[in-house]
């Protein structure tokens, strides 16, 4: 039921069991379910940027990797993504885990993952963050959905997803640094790598 999910998600018949059983691997997995039906799933992996992506160029410190997530087509825009990713934010955060990082050609996940940690910072959990783009050209070797993903509401991060060619499989690495110190010290910033 989970691969029907996956296959639904991005609008695609060619995604492979065994990619969707690899993208199972993981330390923490989120179901949404409605009866017998998956709605969606998301995953966290408990580990280091550069470890997970091979990458000697990131930080080798340990955060919460948002790795699969995804939402049944059929459930796209009855804020499932957005449950999902509060919970996970609950989990890293309870761990105190300094990074929060993904990868993704979607700029709504960059938005949400961006409004989830605003809302922790105004609520006090946390007293900021920054986020550091890692530019990854062809990535994914093609564009992962079948129709582009949608825009994102805020200006900013759309721009900055407007510079990647998704159709060759270009995406972002993502990597928050959480502050859980004063609330005073720092707000949010946005700086790329």
């Amino acid at each position: 039921k989970i691969h029907e999910c996956v296959c639904s998600a991005f609008d695609r018949r060619d995604f492979s069991l065994d990619d969707t059983k690899q993208h199972l691997k993981s330390d923490y997995i989120l179901l949404a379910k409605e009866g017998d039906s998956i709605l969606g799933f998301s995953s966290l992996i408990f580990d280091s940027p550069q470890k997970v992506f091979n990458d000697s160029s990131l930080p080798i410190t340990q955060g919460a990797y948002f790795a699969a997530a995804v939402i049944a087509k059929e459930a796209h825009g009855k804020g499932i993504y957005s449950k999902l990713n509060t919970n996970r934010i609950s989990v890293a955060l309870s761990k105190k885990d300094p990074l929060v990082f993904t990868r993704t050609q979607n700029p709504l996940v960059e938005t949400t993952i961006t409004n989830g940690l605003r809302a922790r910072v105004n609520s006090g959990e946390i007293s900021g963050y920054s986020l550091a783009r890692h530019y990854i050209p062809n990535c994914y070797e093609q564009m992962l959905s079948k129709d582009p993903p949608p825009h994102s509401s805020d200006d900013e991060i759309q721009r900055e997803h407007d510079k990647l060619n998704i159709r060759a499989g270009d995406a972002y690495i993502l990597i928050y640094s959480l502050d859980y110190g004063s609330k005073e010290e720092v707000l949010y910033t946005n700086n790329k790598l």
